[in-house]
């Protein structure tokens, strides 16, 4: 899966990324896991182990994670064009 990222680049979702995600929202790993929880529909937050094995790779970021960044990206770039209008 891609996102859309802050240069306009397609890129892959890695851990890197979503670590620097994190980190650019000022969260820690127990407020990143309730906001990809959120962003996900997810029933309850990601627990702060599994936002660590995500960052270091220990486990994949699942395409749900992705698509949902994907859809935030979208949803912002749409909002920096119309108030472009």
């Amino acid at each position: 899966m891609v996102y859309v990222n802050t240069m306009l680049e397609m890129t892959e979702l890695d851990k890197a990324e979503l670590k620097r995600e994190r980190e650019r929202l000022g969260m820690d790993r127990h407020e990143f896991g309730a906001y990809l929880a959120k962003l996900v529909g997810a029933p309850k937050p990601y627990p702060y182990s599994r936002i660590t094995d995500y960052e270091t790779g220990v486990r994949a970021v699942p395409a749900k994670i992705e698509i949902a960044f994907l859809r935030a990206q979208v949803a912002h770039l749409r909002e920096i064009i119309e108030n472009q209008k």
